[in-house]
């Protein structure tokens, strides 16, 4: 086990006898990386050890590197020269790693000219746009749907003493100057068809916001669509980006709502005291009478 570890070979020598019997050495022989030579008398004694002298003196490792490794066959002439001694040795292996030539060069067809325009980025930026915009139009088509016609709105506003304040001239015209309010007025001629206009109005006075109802909903296009870009841009994740939409749509709305019902539940709150004052006004004025 020794010369196991420490990696030392044993050649053994053997000369047969009566009482012959090497299995013992032969199996440390082997064991080891070495062998067992048997002599039938002792004048063979000195070729054995020639013959392991020869193996001792010629043990090489020789690692090899293919220079070109797309070979099907390998071939190696292996020799060695030392102390005037000559060896060689001819071996041939089939190349594991061999992979045939191609018989047949499949050229992929060029793009038209007109695909490769969407691979630039500011066409890329203008189909991202598009779609945002797309988007945003269609859940405002969809609240249009839902919103009553012009003509039922302002029956029912109306009726509750509600009467949009009709502005001069002059006012409607230093309220188009400007890209942004021409762009306002843009909007309120759109959506002014289904009275989507006058209900935002009446909901942003509602929640005493002092802002135009087309005002208030070209800001909000505008902030989506630059919020969406800015969000892909960095995120690069289109689902992502559709719930950042919807959830920017939305949400105004629901901020509206909360200043509505915040300004209702104030206004509750000091009902009471104000028809107590008018109660109290009231009597004051019948005792003076």
């Amino acid at each position: 086990y020794k010369a196991i570890d420490e990696q030392v070979t044993i050649f053994s020598v053997a000369l047969m006898s009566y009482d012959f019997n090497p299995t013992d050495i032969e199996n440390i022989s082997e064991s080891s990386g070495g062998e067992l030579l048997i002599a039938a008398n002792s004048g063979e004694l000195k070729e054995l050890y020639r013959q392991i002298s020869w193996k001792i003196r010629n043990q090489y490792k020789i690692s090899y590197t293919s220079l070109w490794p797309n070979t099907e066959t390998i071939k190696i002439n292996i020799i060695v020269e030392e102390s005037e001694l000559t060896s060689s040795v001819k071996t041939t292996y089939e190349n594991p790693f061999y992979a045939p030539t191609p018989t047949k060069i499949i050229k992929i067809p060029k793009r038209p000219f007109f695909l490769t325009i969407f691979d630039r980025w500011w066409m890329k930026l203008i189909i991202y746009a598009s779609i945002f915009i797309g988007v945003t139009l269609f859940l405002y088509v969809i609240i249009l749907l839902i919103i009553p016609p012009s003509q039922l709105l302002k029956r029912r506003t109306e009726f509750y003493g509600y009467k949009p304040v009709r502005k001069s001239i002059e006012e409607e015209d230093e309220y188009k100057k400007g890209g942004f309010n021409r762009f306002a007025s843009l909007i309120s001629r759109i959506a002014a068809k289904r009275g989507f206009v006058e209900l935002f109005t009446l909901r942003l006075e509602r929640a005493g916001m002092k802002i135009r109802g087309s005002e208030f909903i070209s800001i909000h296009i505008i902030v989506l669509m630059i919020s969406s870009l800015v969000i892909y841009t960095f995120t690069n994740n289109l689902p992502l980006t559709v719930v950042a939409i919807l959830l920017g749509a939305i949400s105004p709305f629901i901020f509206i709502k909360f200043k509505a019902s915040q300004r209702i539940k104030k206004f509750h709150e000091q009902l009471p005291d104000t028809l107590q004052l008018i109660g109290g006004s009231l009597k004051a004025g019948y005792s003076f009478n």
